[in-house]
């Protein structure tokens, strides 16, 4: 029962950061948040999904990472967004290895948080259009496309970037978060 108040409690703060975005109400203020913690939930919201396909997880987190001010409910929308992309990419490939990684660490005033996965990679005629709202490589159905377009753009209202990296063996979307955001991407 602590599960779903928890995850309900979550669903309400990403639907009112949405409304945000769509300037429907104020965007919730930003407050010290762990990346740990964050990446913990959506593992967790995303574990009988992961356990099912039977795709293992691993995590290496730098130690002593410091948290970050954010609207977490957001930054653990672009996380979710990432690791069921990650998901889908891996069950799509029917491959033997199966499994996804989550690795964070702080280099200068950042932290780089990259999703990699065992899937079959994006075609290179797909990649530009990534980011783009409501592109999808999915089948019609399965996805409105609107879920990296939106995690990008919450990134950069958090001073941060998302980005499909180049020239990796596996498919790697990296956030980058700024430890503390710039005054302009701060609470209105």
């Amino acid at each position: 029962l602590d599960s779903i108040l928890n995850t309900s409690d979550r669903a309400i703060k990403i639907v009112s950061g949405l409304r945000g975005f769509a300037g429907e109400g104020p965007h919730e203020p930003f407050s010290p948040a762990s990346i740990s913690g964050m990446v913990e939930h959506c593992i967790q919201d995303q574990m009988s999904s992961l356990e099912r396909s039977n795709i293992e997880v691993k995590v290496t987190i730098a130690p002593d990472l410091p948290d970050i001010l954010c609207r977490e409910a957001q930054i653990e929308q672009i996380l979710t967004n990432l690791l069921n992309n990650a998901n889908d990419a891996v069950i799509a490939s029917d491959s033997a290895e199966r499994w996804i990684a989550i690795n964070a660490e702080q280099k200068d005033a950042d932290i780089m948080i990259d999703v990699i996965d065992s899937g079959l990679g994006v075609e290179e005629h797909f990649k530009e259009h990534l980011m783009e709202p409501f592109f999808t490589t999915k089948a019609l159905g399965l996805n409105m496309g609107v879920g990296l377009s939106l995690s990008r753009v919450i990134a950069e209202d958090h001073g941060g970037t998302l980005n499909l990296m180049k020239g990796m063996r596996n498919t790697c979307f990296r956030l980058v978060l700024p430890v503390t955001p710039p005054l302009s991407g701060s609470p209105q």
